[in-house]
């Protein structure tokens, strides 16, 4: 079917729409369509991913999207079905809050854009979160107009949960906010990840070139990786801190680990280390770098390993 012949279809199952509202619909599909012959594809494959036009109207009529029910029909509530121990976020163009509440399900509200652009499903006691990356952001603006929107996610969890998190965010911002998790697993390729007053397993974050923020973390081990971007952290605490950074740059200041880690191949790192110098025992490798230690060895009871290449590490005990 060519695009012409299904937005008409599409519009004629839109009768109970002002003409306004019939207007933002198409305005909106056709942005869509737009993206998608830019993404590279055809014309009848662009048709082909809206699916029939009397579907496409029907979902719009249900869901309110464009004013056809009273609220406006903008945000979507999604509720857990039973235990979860698994939350999945894959993501982009969106900011995720999370926190905890007094309550016994998993509560999600999210903008209902499409439904390819946004979906929350559960299967078993995983949770998915999820939207399409193809959809840019003049597609959002077509369906709101100039009006200024945060599309934002709000997730709220019961406080007896201690989920998993898994986090891959292509640009936006992720919180997670105090309380008690499993493991957390969160990569971000240009968006930023906080992480603030929490207890978990373990942390295994990662970015390319965005930002981490973590702070008041208690956990048996963390690993942060920054390729490109920057690591802040502040009171950390647990047995392991593993900090590799690439380039860009990590400032971490109060952190209380048995063992430390920290791998510069390029960037500046800028350490505070609690417990003292005299309890470390220090293994330092560096090539071409600036670095401020010296080698120890006397048998102590906290140990710090240093591999500095290109760029520059700079160690404080408190």
């Amino acid at each position: 079917m060519k695009y012409i012949d299904w937005i008409d279809e599409f519009e004629k199952n839109l009768l109970s729409l002002s003409e306004e509202e019939r207007a933002k619909a198409k305005c909106y599909y056709g942005e869509m369509y737009a993206d998608m012959r830019d993404g590279g594809l055809s014309e009848e494959q662009a048709v082909a991913e809206f699916g029939a036009p009397y579907d496409a109207a029907k979902k719009i009529l249900e869901e309110g999207v464009f004013g056809a029910q009273s609220g406006g029909g903008k945000i979507a509530t999604f509720e857990s079905n039973g235990p979860c121990d698994e939350l999945d976020f894959n993501c982009s163009l969106c900011s995720i809050n999370v926190e905890f509440y007094d309550g016994d399900s998993v509560k999600i509200d999210y903008p209902f854009l499409s439904p390819t652009v946004c979906e929350v499903t559960q299967s078993g006691g995983k949770i998915t979160v999820r939207n399409n990356k193809k959809v840019k952001w003049k597609s959002f603006k077509a369906l709101f107009g100039d009006e200024k929107m945060e599309y934002g996610i709000s997730v709220k969890l019961p406080k007896d949960l201690t989920p998993d998190c898994r986090i891959n965010l292509s640009a936006g911002k992720m919180t997670l906010g105090k309380g008690s998790y499993g493991k957390i697993e969160a990569q971000t390729d240009g968006g930023a990840f906080t992480a603030r007053g929490i207890t978990c397993g373990d942390i295994i974050c990662a970015t390319d070139a965005g930002a981490l923020e973590l702070k008041d973390i208690t956990c048996h081990r963390l690993h942060a990786e920054v390729n490109a971007g920057r690591l802040t952290a502040e009171d950390l605490c647990g047995s392991v801190a593993d900090i590799a950074l690439n380039a860009g740059s990590a400032d971490v200041k109060r952190a209380d680990a048995r063992r430390v880690n920290v791998k510069v191949s390029a960037g500046s790192a800028k350490l505070e280390l609690c417990g003292g110098q005299s309890n470390y025992d220090v293994e330092v490798t560096k090539t071409l770098a600036k670095c401020d230690l010296k080698a120890t060895n006397g048998g102590r009871e906290r140990l710090l390993k240093a591999d500095v290449a290109f760029g520059a590490l700079t160690v404080n005990f408190l």
